[in-house]
């Protein structure tokens, strides 16, 4: 079964990945060549990472920053 968890810090991403029977995780390609949380428990798991290119302009960080403007 997929399924997202939503998490809000880098804590609860750790125990989340700890926690769960999890196969993939999707980073961002600009992650490739650096560290990030939980890289090292992912790496020694077995849990596939997965680098995701942006083929597109859109970013959820901007567009968090547009609507948080809007408010």
């Amino acid at each position: 079964m997929d399924e997202i968890v939503p998490y809000t810090t880098e804590q609860d991403l750790e125990d989340i990945l700890k926690s769960f029977p999890i196969q993939v995780r999707i980073v961002g390609d600009e992650y490739e060549d650096k560290n990030f949380t939980a890289r090292a428990y992912c790496e020694s798991s077995n849990i596939t990472l997965y680098f995701n290119k942006r083929a597109h302009r859109f970013s959820s960080s901007a567009l968090r920053h547009l609507i948080a403007s809007k408010i």
